[in-house]
C-alpha cells in the first residue's frame, strides 16, 4: 500500500482535472477560467457584446462575479 506519505504526480491531467471540477462548480460554459489563467491580456478587462459594460478580471472574485452575472444571464 504504502507508508502514509502520497505524492500526486501527473502534472498536466492533475492540473487538467482540477479545472474540470472548477469549470463545473461555477458553470464556467465558455471556458473563461482557462482564459484568466493562461490566455488573459494583462489588463484583464473585458467587454460585452454592446461595449457598455467593461469589466476588470483581475482578481479571482471579479472572474466569478463575471461568470455568475454575465454568462448566466
Amino acid at each position: 500500500m504504502g507508508d502514509g506519505h502520497f505524492v500526486f504526480e501527473g502534472g498536466a491531467p492533475l492540473l487538467a482535472a482540477l479545472l474540470d471540477v472548477l469549470k463545473e462548480a461555477v458553470d464556467d460554459q465558455y471556458d473563461y477560467i482557462s482564459w484568466w489563467l493562461y490566455d488573459a491580456a494583462p489588463d484583464y478587462e473585458v467587454w460585452t457584446d454592446d461595449e457598455k459594460t467593461k469589466w476588470c478580471l483581475k482578481e479571482p472574485e471579479a472572474l466569478y462575479d463575471f461568470i455568475r452575472d454575465e454568462c448566466q444571464g
